[in-house]
């Protein structure tokens, strides 16, 4: 038997600035300790999906006032950006046949890539 658990509804007399500050900056600050984040919109047509996730349009403008997720959280996320003071470092490590990619952020190792080929050869 598979269980969902609804955390919350959203009635229509919320707004976009608090379904960001109720959803999207609570995933995007876990999002950026390292944790993975989806939002998903889901419902009948006509329901309020694409409204709740990009906002009112008009005449092909985003209204500042009624935008929703997707751009409240990339602003976010820019915002957050320009605030670190984190040290990227990117090393490779490299031999004939293969490159180690390794990229920190601060002390904390983000990506490790090991690929492997002929890396002399001058055909690719």
């Amino acid at each position: 038997m598979v269980v969902h658990l609804l955390r919350i509804a959203f009635c229509s007399s919320y707004v976009q600035a608090s379904i960001f500050e109720t959803v999207g900056r609570p995933m995007v600050d876990a999002c950026l300790t390292g944790y993975n984040g989806t939002i998903f919109a889901y419902g009948q047509t006509g329901s309020g999906k694409t409204f709740t996730m990009q906002g009112l349009v008009e005449m092909g403008q985003l209204v500042q006032e009624h935008r929703g997720l997707m751009p409240r959280t990339f602003e976010y996320v820019f915002q957050k950006m320009n605030k670190l003071t984190t040290v990227v470092r990117l090393d490779l490590v490299g031999a004939s046949s293969s490159v180690e990619c390794v990229l920190y952020i601060g002390a904390k190792l983000c990506l490790q890539v090991l690929i492997f080929g002929d890396l002399q050869r001058e055909d690719h």
